[in-house]
């Protein structure tokens, strides 16, 4: 009446599959009766019921199949909703079956991952293993469904979670303090960047001051020395008129030291004006030069002694003032000390501390004894080393000579 056909088996209750052919016949309330080895009694209703019975389908294995290890690690499967599994272990199998022992050979089996594919894929019913290699972390559902014969796909679907755990550096919690961190160091970073900018800024400006104090120095040491002796000249010059002709001499000689002397101190201010920045060791040769100048016709020989280990780079500012210091300290040694001999020391071990020193072996004097103004030469040449953060120390005694150093100490 329905035009289906329905295969009945011996799990349906036939004892045997081998019959006589055409050996059948109908009875009432619906039996059939087969012949061949004996009759078979049969009652479709019965059997149909049986036929709707569907054994359990589950999962029975998980396997993980790692690279390089021969033998395969098998896990057998207890009835759950959800497995995971770790991120470098996302190339496994998992084994599903249904508990038909009688025909097993009747059921398909097909499955699908959603959160991957939708589509369903068929199992054989030998094979009943679905295989996954390199799933991303995430969530997924394993489904499985059978069916028997040529019948429909039976529902609702075998159902399994998967998770894939991911690796701590792709977890909610790793990402979200990555993302604090992140954040807070570029806070940090353009703190600093700011901060540096700044720093530049007020570094620059302090150098601008510095160059404009180095400026007024300078103007005032022009003013202070060679304008000083540019009068002395003209004062000079101007008395010539009034003194006999001797006196006039004497007047013409001094006016020419002093243009000399006044000569000297330009040309070692222009010198330092024009070099930005000089080492101590070619500052060291134009001290040299210039205490041989101021030594001639004098009788008085200049040794040195350079022990320059560690060169360092000077300012116009500093080159100026231990000029101005070595004059003032020869000049003095020239006037006073009777010696036959100067001797120029400057000693370099490191960048941070270098000192440089004036040494004569002249009649020397007591330091304790010397009057307020005598002292005045001492104060300018402290004010001077003061001037560029150095440490002026004289030391004499009577019948020993005298010397000035200078100490650089950074």
């Amino acid at each position: 009446e329905t035009g289906n056909v329905e295969n009945f088996y011996q799990v349906h209750g036939i004892r045997t599959g081998e019959y006589a052919q055409n050996a059948f016949s109908t009875f009432r309330n619906n039996y059939l009766a087969f012949g061949g080895h004996g009759a078979v009694f049969f009652h479709p209703d019965s059997a149909l019921a049986l036929k709707a019975y569907r054994p359990p389908l589950i999962f029975n294995r998980l396997q993980f199949n790692r690279v390089g290890e021969n033998v395969p690690e098998t896990t057998y499967l207890i009835p759950k909703d959800e497995i995971k599994v770790r991120y470098d272990d996302n190339n496994f199998e998992i084994g599903f079956t249904e508990l038909n022992y009688s025909v097993p050979e009747e059921v398909s089996y097909s499955y699908r991952l959603l959160g991957q594919n939708e589509d369903w894929i068929v199992s054989s019913p030998k094979v009943r293993t679905a295989f996954f290699s390199n799933l991303e972390p995430g969530k997924y559902t394993l489904q499985v469904r059978t069916k028997r014969d040529k019948g429909e796909w039976e529902e609702p679907a075998l159902n399994l979670g998967i998770e894939v755990v991911p690796p701590f550096w792709l977890t909610n919690w790793f990402l979200t303090v990555t993302f604090f961190v992140g954040f807070s160091m570029i806070g940090f970073v353009a703190m600093k960047v700011s901060g540096f900018w700044y720093r530049q800024r007020i570094k620059r400006l302090e150098m601008e001051q510095k160059a404009m104090n180095e400026r007024e120095q300078l103007s005032r040491d022009l003013h202070d020395s060679i304008g000083s002796q540019l009068s002395l000249i003209a004062r000079h010059l101007e008395q010539v008129r009034s003194v006999d002709e001797e006196e006039s001499i004497v007047r013409l000689d001094a006016a020419n030291q002093t243009a000399r002397y006044t000569i000297s101190q330009l040309r070692e201010t222009l010198w330092a004006l024009k070099n930005e920045e000089v080492h101590i060791s070619r500052l060291a040769e134009r001290l040299k030069e210039l205490i041989n100048r101021m030594l001639v016709g004098t009788g008085i020989n200049l040794v040195t002694v350079f022990q320059i280990n560690r060169d360092k780079k000077l300012q116009p500012i500093v080159i100026l003032h231990l000029f101005r210091i070595v004059q003032e300290v020869t000049n003095n040694a020239i006037k006073y000390s009777e010696a036959d001999e100067i001797e120029l020391e400057i000693t370099s071990k490191s960048t941070s501390s270098w000192s440089l020193r004036i040494k004569d072996n002249g009649v020397g004097f007591d330091i304790n004894t010397l009057k307020r103004e005598e002292s005045y030469g001492l104060q300018h040449i402290e004010h001077r080393a003061e001037e560029i953060k150095a440490f002026a120390q004289l030391n004499s005694e009577p019948g020993k000579g005298t010397s000035v150093t200078i100490t650089f100490n950074t």
